[in-house]
């Protein structure tokens, strides 16, 4: 919920600091249609994705350091994997550190070929399973 209600002003705040204007939007992979993703933020040109959380303070230190914990890197190559784009900025937002500086982290996640060919592999089972499950019908 703190996530959700944060998203907006950290959206703003990753335009005003980076000068990248980001909108939100969903995507669908065009060979894996069942491969979706909802984008917190998209420029203009399709060129740049990024996916904003305001976490707690130990995922947010993370971010300070230049990495992204391990649950959220999935939902990153997911996101890569959709758009077909080589690298993607995580933007990490926490409002209540003391120093301004610490308010914020942008990390760039570069596409990990090995892991979206597990989550690809693990979508096709589960859409087997599912048509499986419904009687063929998708």
């Amino acid at each position: 919920m703190r996530g959700t209600a944060l998203e907006p002003f950290a959206r703003v705040l990753f335009i005003e600091l980076s000068g990248i204007w980001i909108r939100p939007a969903c995507f669908q992979h065009s060979k894996y249609p069942f491969m979706r993703a909802s984008l917190d933020g998209i420029s203009e040109d399709r060129k740049i994705i990024v996916e904003i959380k305001s976490p707690s303070w130990k995922v947010h230190e993370e971010a300070l350091g230049g990495s992204v914990v391990n649950y959220y890197r999935p939902q990153c190559q997911h996101q890569l994997f959709v758009t077909g784009l080589k690298s993607m900025i995580f933007f990490s937002y926490f409002p209540d550190a003391e120093a301004e500086h610490d308010r914020y982290a942008f990390v760039r996640v570069n596409r990990d070929e090995a892991m979206q060919s597990e989550i690809l592999a693990r979508a096709e089972r589960w859409m087997e399973e599912r048509n499986k499950s419904s009687g063929g019908a998708a």
